[in-house]
């Protein structure tokens, strides 16, 4: 009997996903379920508005469902979803805290500087980032939500686990910033990170 399908394996959302679930455990009870399900219509329309905007010549506006998202979409939902919150008294702002002077050059650099952002925000903050692995059909990019980061591992809160991470959590003796091996399966981004915050309208 063949398995049933899950999330992410016929479709590229994760980005939306990843996004959501970040803002759902960030705001707590100050949004409901329908509230949550609003901002991801918001999400998916705001891609689709844009995409038929740019009307590309071999695509079409809704490609993104399973092509997946990228860096500027990424940029675009965070926008999206700061217009969202407001509206419900919430402020959301977002960093890229391995850019420019602060991008890794090593995993120890990576990991350490992430949880160091972790740690000066006291775990009230989430990461969406990036991710390559090998998948069933090879090569696959996935986004995802770290909700803490230890020495040793990052928690994650991802919509597709059974696929990528089945027990919710990244080693870091799993990951690497150069080629991926069956020994360190995860390739992880410095430049795609974003760090996200919510805190109430002052």
């Amino acid at each position: 009997m063949r398995n049933p399908l899950h999330q992410g394996r016929m479709d590229g959302l994760c980005g939306i996903y990843a996004l959501v679930n970040g803002i759902s455990v960030l705001v707590q009870n100050r949004l409901s379920t329908t509230d949550l399900s609003d901002l991801f219509k918001d999400l998916v329309r705001a891609l689709y508005k844009r995409n038929h905007r740019k009307k590309t010549r071999n695509g079409t506006p809704i490609e993104f469902i399973w092509e997946g998202t990228n860096v500027h979409d990424i940029s675009l939902l965070l926008r999206t979803s700061r217009a969202f919150l407001a509206r419900h008294g919430l402020t959301l702002t977002w960093s890229r805290p391995l850019q420019g002077a602060g991008r890794p050059a090593t995993l120890n650099q990576y990991w350490d500087r992430l949880k160091s952002r972790f740690d000066e925000c006291e775990n009230r903050c989430v990461a969406i980032i990036d991710y390559n692995f090998d998948g069933v059909d090879g090569e696959e990019g996935h986004w995802t939500c770290v909700e803490r980061v230890t020495a040793r591992t990052m928690k994650l809160l991802d919509s597709s686990l059974s696929i990528h991470s089945p027990r919710g959590v990244i080693r870091k003796g799993l990951c690497t910033l150069s080629e991926k091996t069956p020994k360190r399966p995860y390739q992880l981004f410095g430049h795609n990170v974003y760090l996200v915050q919510i805190r109430p309208v002052e």
